[in-house]
């Protein structure tokens, strides 16, 4: 049975452990062209349209390195599920969160649809957030509000953990402290199996409004 990454740190483990790591993926793609192709015509990977939810004409799977990169308004389809960047902004209060002196807070609103076969377990974590162009030394990823401090709550934001329904979908925000007057950022996920390999590195860049 496949399971998802939960979160960063699952990423920081893997770097160590393997010769190529979702950030070297994505620094060896900045050079090149987005890699975005619909789904029209289908692979042998490609879920069926029984099994799948689109929101967007412009489905990205990954490439023959396991790559997939995207912007905002596309459909991301991993393994496990649908997703979908809706937005991304700037803001000084979120419903009554605000940032620390030096920094913004960076809204994410996102949409997830389940095309597996079972109910999956989710965590504001699955997805990590980072800035573009750091190397690896320098690399910070940054976590959710709500991964920090679980009591930072508010309607409309998605709960650190939680739950999908078979083909069932889920639209939220995620919402993190990102440094002021930062607008690019990098939004992405991997995925994780059960036989502990990590597979795809789906990518959303985007700069925040």
């Amino acid at each position: 049975m496949k399971k998802r990454l939960t979160g960063a740190a699952a990423l920081i483990l893997a770097a160590s452990l393997a010769g190529c790591s979702a950030v070297d993926k994505v620094n060896e793609k900045t050079s090149e062209e987005p890699v975005s192709s619909a789904v029209e015509g289908g692979s042998e990977t490609t879920p069926t349209e029984e099994t799948t939810v689109s929101t967007t004409e412009n489905v990205v799977l990954p490439d023959e390195e396991g790559y997939a990169e995207g912007y905002i308004g596309d459909t991301m389809r991993n393994a496990f599920f649908d997703y979908v960047v809706n937005s991304a902004s700037i803001v000084s209060d979120y419903k009554g969160i605000k940032p620390a002196e030096d920094k913004d807070l960076l809204v994410v609103n996102i949409t997830i649809m389940n095309t597996s076969t079972s109910s999956l377990p989710m965590f504001d974590t699955d997805f990590f957030l980072y800035q573009p162009n750091e190397t690896e030394d320098d690399k910070k990823y940054i976590d959710t509000v709500t991964a920090a401090d679980t009591s930072l709550k508010a309607e409309g934001m998605l709960e650190p953990e939680y739950s999908i329904g078979i083909h069932e979908t889920v639209t939220g925000d995620l919402v993190y402290e990102v440094p002021k007057g930062q607008k690019d950022f990098i939004f992405a996920f991997e995925e994780y199996f059960d036989n502990n390999e990590y597979g795809d590195v789906f990518v959303v860049r985007f700069t925040a409004k």
